[in-house]
């Protein structure tokens, strides 16, 4: 604890910091709320179904709790461990930001239809149908396996990177379980979650005055 009030006393410190931290806020929130209201929109069009190397092998299988609990825990896992470094959680945020704006695009560009035999996605913990509401065709790219990968592409640790890549991973074989995503949704979402970091890192200031080394990106 004592570590974390310190480094973000530093990093309070810097102007550079502050303003980045209140504009990639922002952002992300213009962001999130486009994102929600492309979602009612897509949830209108019709798509494409395409061919599944790995779906016909078996028939889809209820899993919500399991899948969103992991994906709960590791976002919450996620957000505590970058908090510890506060430029860390910056460029996470600004990652974010970029991803979603990828995702938008995508969806737009590649309109499907959902897997056959898809179980739609809802959340057991959030029963919000109205602020929430159940979706089936924000399919490409996967976002919560794009969000895991995200984490540990911004992780600082050896052992936490390894751990969210795993949850990724994980929350990958339960989609397909459900016939929730197709294959290519979730191979394509850690490609997509380090591109969006790249450019989000490529974008930030690495070496900012009157920051300590162990406390920059």
């Amino acid at each position: 604890m004592p570590k974390i009030v310190d480094n973000w006393r530093v990093a309070w410190r810097n102007r550079f910091f502050r303003d980045q931290l209140l504009l990639s806020l922002i952002g992300f929130l213009l962001a999130s709320v486009l994102m929600r209201l492309f979602l009612s929109y897509i949830e209108t069009r019709s798509g494409i179904s395409l061919p599944d190397p790995l779906l016909p092998l078996f028939a889809p299988t209820d899993l919500k709790w399991i899948t969103f609990s992991c994906i709960y825990s590791a976002m919450i896992l996620g957000f505590v461990a970058l908090a510890i470094y506060p430029f860390s959680l910056l460029l996470a945020i600004r990652s974010i930001f970029v991803m979603i704006l990828l995702r938008i695009t995508f969806l737009f560009l590649l309109p499907l239809d959902p897997p056959p035999g898809c179980i739609p996605l809802v959340d057991p913990f959030i029963r919000m149908p109205a602020v929430f509401p159940p979706t089936s065709r924000d399919l490409f790219f996967s976002w919560p396996t794009a969000l895991m990968a995200l984490f540990g592409f911004c992780a600082r640790w050896r052992d936490m990177r390894i751990l969210f890549f795993s949850a990724a991973a994980l929350v990958s074989i339960l989609f397909l379980l459900q016939h929730v995503h197709y294959t290519i949704d979730l191979v394509a979402a850690p490609c997509f979650a380090y591109l969006a970091f790249g450019i989000a890192k490529g974008n930030t200031l690495h070496e900012v005055s009157g920051t300590p080394s162990n406390n920059r990106i």
